[in-house]
C-alpha cells in the first residue's frame, strides 16, 4: 500500500466531532440533543418526554444487540440522512451490559469485567463513525481517583475502571448545568468545557470557552458549538 501523507486539519473535520456530555437528572441532556445538526437519538432509558415538542427521529433499543443493528444501520447507506447521533444514555447503555453479562457470569468480578469490555468496545465503535457527530449522554456522580484519591464529579458508570476510562475515548467531555445569574435572576444553561478541582471536563479543540451557551434560543446549543469547533 502507498503511504498517503493527509492533513490533521481535514481530517478532524471529516470525522465529526464526539463528544460526551454528562449532568445531573433532570439537568437538560436529552433536551440538549434537539440542539444539534440533522440528529436521530438511540434512546435506551425511554425518557423522550422533553422532547414533546420536536419531531425527531429514534430508535428505541432494549439490549446490546440491537444496539449493534443500529449501529450497523446509521454508519451503513442510511444513516446518510442524520449528522449526528445521539446516545441516550451512554450511563444506562452500560447497565444493560452489565445486566446481560451476569446472566452469563455468576461471578460478579467476571460480569463487570465483561461488561466493561463490551462498553469500550461500543464506545469505540460509535466513536469511529466517520462523518457524523456522535454525542454521549451520560448521568452524573461523586467519584474518587483511584490514583490520586481525589474526589469529583464525572460521568457515572458501573464500576469504577469502566467511569474512569470512559472520558479517555473522547476529544471532548462536558458537563451541562443549570443556575442562576445573580444579577438578572436569569435562568443559565451551560455547559462547563474545562476541568476545575471538582468537576471533570475537557476541549481538546482549544477553541471553546470555559463556560459555553447551552440554550439555542439564545444563540447556544450544540450545532453553536459543533460549527465554532469545526471553524476555530
Amino acid at each position: 500500500m502507498a503511504i498517503q501523507i493527509q492533513s490533521t486539519q481535514g481530517a478532524s473535520l471529516a470525522h465529526g466531532i464526539k463528544c460526551m456530555v454528562y449532568g445531573l437528572s433532570g439537568v437538560g441532556k436529552t433536551r440538549l440533543l434537539a440542539s444539534a445538526p440533522q440528529p436521530i437519538i438511540i434512546s435506551a432509558e425511554n425518557g423522550l418526554l422533553s422532547l414533546r415538542n420536536f419531531n425527531l427521529p429514534y430508535i428505541a433499543i432494549r439490549n446490546i444487540a440491537e444496539l449493534r443493528e443500529a449501529h450497523s444501520y446509521l454508519s451503513g447507506p442510511n444513516g446518510r440522512q442524520f449528522s449526528t447521533i445521539g446516545l441516550d444514555s451512554a450511563s444506562e447503555i452500560a447497565e444493560v451490559c452489565l445486566h446481560e453479562a451476569k446472566k452469563v457470569n455468576k461471578d460478579p468480578r467476571k460480569a463487570y469485567g465483561d461488561a466493561q469490555d463490551e462498553m469500550i468496545e461500543i464506545f469505540r465503535r460509535y466513536r469511529d463513525i466517520p462523518g457524523k457527530n456522535v454525542v454521549f449522554l451520560a448521568k452524573q456522580e461523586f467519584t474518587t481517583d483511584g490514583q490520586t484519591g481525589a474526589k469529583y464529579f464525572a460521568p457515572s458508570f458501573p464500576g469504577n475502571k469502566l467511569a474512569q476510562a470512559a472520558p479517555y475515548f473522547f476529544d471532548e467531555v462536558w458537563q451541562l448545568t443549570n443556575f442562576t445569574d445573580s444579577a438578572t435572576g436569569a435562568k443559565i444553561r451551560a455547559l462547563r468545557t474545562s476541568p476545575d478541582n471538582q468537576n471533570a471536563a475537557k476541549d481538546r479543540s482549544g477553541t471553546l470557552a470555559e463556560w459555553e451557551n447551552a440554550d439555542p434560543a439564545t444563540g447556544g446549543g450544540l450545532a453553536y458549538l459543533f460549527n465554532k469547533m469545526q471553524k476555530g
